[in-house]
């Protein structure tokens, strides 16, 4: 929410529309968690969770409505592998070269990259 808000406000407007947006969400929490649980205690469980649901159901109606459509960000470029020997960028989303990642550590390919190009 806080980056469509800022991709939505004029230059001039954008810190007071963010502060406004993040006190709304601090006064949801401070509101709703009292209020949930005393719903809660006096109706039961279920009727938090259906008036949450119908709240939760308004509210997107109402952003549905009242904000315009904005097209998805472009592409990022992918940076350069940052062995010697060319392993391939960490992962699909283009973290920053030469950053950990964990998520293709079983491949064999990545770790026989990894000992060619390590220093000895």
């Amino acid at each position: 929410m806080p980056a469509l808000t800022a991709s939505l406000s004029p230059a001039e407007r954008r810190g007071h529309d963010l502060a406004t947006v993040m006190a709304g969400l601090t006064g949801a929490v401070v509101v709703g968690v009292p209020l949930g649980t005393w719903i809660g205690a006096a109706f039961g469980w279920r009727a938090t969770f259906l008036l949450v649901g119908a709240l939760g159901l308004g509210c997107l109606a109402l952003t549905r409505a009242a904000l315009p459509q904005v097209p998805p960000a472009p592409p990022r470029a992918c940076p350069p592998a940052c062995d010697p020997c060319g392993c391939p960028p960490c992962s699909a989303s283009c973290s920053p070269p030469c950053s950990p990642c964990w998520a293709t550590s079983r491949s064999r390919r990545i770790w026989r990259c990894s000992r060619a190009s390590r220093p000895r």
